[in-house]
């Protein structure tokens, strides 16, 4: 009799689950009820089958109304009911509502939850990207004697490692230990993916080694994690030292394990590593992807190769890989780091022919090639096609135009544009007023020069910093701003900017001085040049510039033997002199 009942209540389980699940993930209340009335009367290990299935379809509400039907008609629910329930919340992610029906378990049924109540609650928590969620439920476990198990760790730690909490990650893998319970490759494989996202190579290679040490085999999965460390920590030795041992430890590198070893070789600039690796792969049966390419492209990009980029564009397009718009914009960067500006824009003018649409970048690239070569017509109709294409100009966009504009003497449009840029509130930093500036000086527009430099502390402070680079931007700046004063007779302005460089953190160089030693020139200020001559000797070498200016400001003052000692001077110091010696004082007509 047994079977035979057990069989008749199969045959009603069929019908009812598959009328259950077509009711979809929002059914209503009497709905369920309605089907579920022929079920009533089903054994607990039955109704925990039908729950299951509910889980597995991701049916969070349905299973909630089954559980609620079940639990005002008197059947029995038990844990196993109850954890079913909340492993479809979980498949939902319905984290939130997880939480509330373990809560519900422990105050509003006489069901205790146990393990895997609370591992369904915190892969509920983990699908939902809430790890503090899943490390306070993992507290309450142990607060509540309910001892955690490998999954509890496991899925903790993918949370945290979801969200970038590496520090967790290894702390939570120390607190399993202390427990003794034996980490699996899934938790190791989850801290070493949060090392990697966090660029912490160091803690990557420690993980790998104590997987080891603990007896945890590393898999594929594990060695492309410390590989990919390594390359974000700009340790590509070590990146190329995990992919040569994975044979020795019988494990097989795949395209993930080569895409992070070439993009390790990128990041520290060993594009002849990067290329092998490239050719390497096919002979191992490893078909290189986009992303492979991509890495290469961009590791001859940082040195300019552009023959080598449009060698490996080719080859992909022989593979029948597409190039997408990283592959495009490295090889254009590429083209403008060689000056090779036409090519560039071929380039460019090629994407739209593999339908690939340039953006930001592959303009800035083509701008920068035409800025280099000071073609200002041309970067002007780059940037004139990106608003036409519905795309932004940014800072570097502007700042390349407002170059070339300058290198081309075209001081009104350098400005123009340096006003457009404030305009669309992008801050110009040293490199674009420096490039207006230089505008102005050649233009011999002191004034607006001047102008310009007190703009830049309230338009571009968050870019005086003291870097290295900036700091040299900055005075860059400056000297273009004292050879304006310089060209405009404004030597006391000169001299005034010198000054204040001090005070701006910024070391005067020799062209500092030199601006600033020629507008006393021109001006007759002979004292004054011979006195800051002495000075710049102090901290800088001076030059034939320098002298030159100072002398022919003695020569015009009559001061002939402050000119002798200077030629002197200047003769002793081995600096050229012979377009000194062929000027006609009276000094000379006398030697």
């Amino acid at each position: 009799m047994e079977p035979s009942r057990g069989r008749c209540q199969a045959e009603v389980a069929c019908p009812t689950l598959e009328a259950l699940k077509a009711l979809g993930p929002f059914a209503k209340a009497p709905e369920v009820e309605r089907l579920l009335e022929p079920w009533l009367g089903a054994s607990p290990r039955q109704t925990t089958s039908l729950l299951t299935s509910l889980a597995r379809e991701a049916l969070a509400d349905t299973a909630r109304h089954v559980l609620r039907i079940l639990a005002e008609s008197g059947a029995e629910v038990n844990v196993f009911h109850r954890n079913a329930a909340l492993k479809a919340s979980a498949a939902a992610h319905q984290w939130a509502q997880a939480l509330a029906d373990l809560a519900e378990m422990h105050h509003a049924t006489r069901v205790a939850p146990d393990c895997i109540s609370y591992n369904a609650a915190i892969g509920a928590c983990e699908k939902g990207g809430s790890w503090l969620a899943s490390l306070r439920l993992l507290g309450r476990m142990q607060r509540l004697m309910i001892r955690p198990n490998l999954v509890s760790f496991g899925t903790v730690i993918s949370a945290c490692k979801n969200t970038g909490q590496w520090q967790l990650t290894v702390s939570l893998l120390s607190m399993m230990s202390s427990m003794r319970l034996q980490p699996n490759d899934i938790s190791c494989n989850a801290a070493l993916s949060a090392c990697d996202r966090a660029c912490h190579w160091e803690l990557s290679i420690c993980l790998l080694a104590e997987m080891h040490w603990i007896r945890v085999a590393p898999d594929e999965i594990s060695c492309n994690s410390a590989i990919s460390a390594c390359g974000k920590g700009l340790r590509g030795d070590l990146a190329l030292e995990l992919l040569r041992q994975m044979p020795r430890s019988r494990l097989r590198a795949n395209q993930i394990s080569y895409n992070a070893a070439i993009t390790a070789c990128e990041k520290i600039s060993r594009w002849p590593s990067a290329l092998n690796l490239l050719s390497v792969m096919p002979l191992l049966q490893v078909p290189p992807a986009s992303i492979s390419f991509n890495a290469g492209i961009s590791a001859c990009e940082k040195k300019g190769l552009w023959q080598q980029t449009l060698g490996l564009l080719r080859s992909m397009s022989d593979r029948r890989l597409p190039a997408d718009q990283i592959s495009y914009s490295a090889a254009i960067s590429a083209c403008e780091k060689a000056g090779q500006v036409e090519v560039a824009l071929q380039l460019l003018a090629a994407m739209p022919k593999q339908r690939v649409d340039p953006n930001e970048v592959s303009y800035n690239a083509a701008i920068s090639a035409c800025e280099r070569q000071r073609l200002w017509q041309r970067a002007l109709g780059l940037l004139q096609e990106m608003v036409e294409a519905r795309l932004t100009p940014t800072q570097i966009s502007y700042s390349a135009c407002i170059s070339a504009s300058s290198a081309g003497g075209r001081w009104q449009l350098s400005l123009t544009l340096l006003k457009k840029m404030l305009e669309l509130n992008l801050r110009p930093d040293q490199i674009s007023f420096g490039a207006a500036i230089a505008a102005c000086q050649q233009a011999a527009k002191w004034k607006l020069a001047l102008h310009l430099m007190g703009g830049i502390p309230c338009e571009a402070d968050s870019c005086l910093s003291s870097s290295s680079s900036n700091n040299n931007n900055n005075r860059i700046v400056h000297n273009a701003a004292m050879s304006s004063c310089e060209k405009g007779r404004q030597w006391q302005l000169a001299l005034l900017l010198l000054r204040k460089m001090p005070a701006s953190r910024l070391a005067e160089d020799a062209f500092s001085y030199n601006a600033a030693i020629a507008a006393s020139a021109l001006a007759l200020q002979w004292q004054l040049g011979v006195q800051m001559l002495e000075e710049m000797q102090l901290s800088v070498v001076a030059d034939s510039i320098s002298f030159a200016s100072v002398i022919s400001a003695c020569d015009k003052a009559g001061k002939w033997l402050m000119e002798a000692a200077l030629l002197q001077e200047l003769h002793s110091s081995y600096l050229p002199c012979q377009e000194l010696l062929s000027s006609t004082s009276p000094w000379r007509q006398t030697e």
